[in-house]
């Protein structure tokens, strides 16, 4: 599926995020509303990150 990433893909691609504070936005997914917005997939015990949804997501809950 076009824009899904592996956690791995996902920090490769996006330097802005360490792997640290992307395990940590991941960890909280369930009480930081990132669950909610559908960026997130489960596979199994593996994470896929939507792209677009994460990053709108990102803005909304850190704009303000």
């Amino acid at each position: 599926m076009e824009g899904l990433y592996t956690f791995k893909q996902f920090v490769g691609e996006q330097t802005i995020f360490t792997e640290g504070a992307l395990r940590n936005i991941l960890f909280l997914r369930d009480k930081n509303g990132l669950q909610e917005s559908g960026a997130i997939i489960m596979y199994g015990k593996k994470i896929l990150i939507h792209k677009q949804k994460f990053f709108d997501w990102f803005t909304d809950t850190y704009s303000k």
